[in-house]
């Protein structure tokens, strides 16, 4: 994921040793899961020692060791899964992500009303409750509910982006 600031179109890069730390460890989910994943075996013993869990997990850990130095130099790039929003972006679910990129988990509580108006609409369309449409003060609201959680997203970034909120404080 490449981050483009105020208008200009070049990139900015950092590494992870710049990164605050959320979203360092947001960039190297990918190491992470291979180090959990109980299924990736030692390959110097995958054929003769394929049952020795032990021995792969001190494997998985010897490399995630050895990729340690290079943890600082690494450019920050957060894969998409990380902002997972679970088929339906609830307030819970948005509280996770906003978590995994380095925010508090309740900075947009303020809007949390309106996600649950536009998530309680959407299931009665998805379970047949309202099938017949919808009138104009009720399209209105449902209008004005979903762009005060965008202005809010979107006031959200910008500020973390100008006040350098994605950068180590140390």
């Amino acid at each position: 994921m490449c981050l483009f600031l105020g208008g200009s179109n070049k990139p900015f890069n950092i590494s992870g040793g710049e990164a605050n730390y959320a979203i360092a460890a947001a960039s190297l989910s990918d190491l992470f899961n291979t180090l959990r994943n109980p299924e990736k075996k030692c390959p110097e013993f995958q054929r003769t020692l394929p049952d020795d869990a032990e021995l792969h997990l001190f494997a998985r850990d010897r490399e995630f060791i050895e990729q340690t130095t290079s943890f600082d130099n690494r450019p920050v790039q957060i894969p998409e899964r990380v902002v997972n929003a679970e088929a339906n972006l609830k307030p819970v679910v948005l509280r996770k992500i906003l978590y995994r990129l380095g925010f508090s988990h309740d900075q947009l509580s303020n809007v949390e009303g309106e996600i649950h108006r536009l998530l309680n609409y959407r299931n009665k369309i998805a379970h047949g409750e309202s099938s017949s449409g919808i009138n104009l003060d009720e399209y209105l609201a449902l209008r004005e509910a979903t762009f005060k959680i965008m202005d809010e997203v979107k006031r959200l970034i910008i500020e973390a982006i100008q006040n350098r909120h994605y950068l180590r404080q140390e």
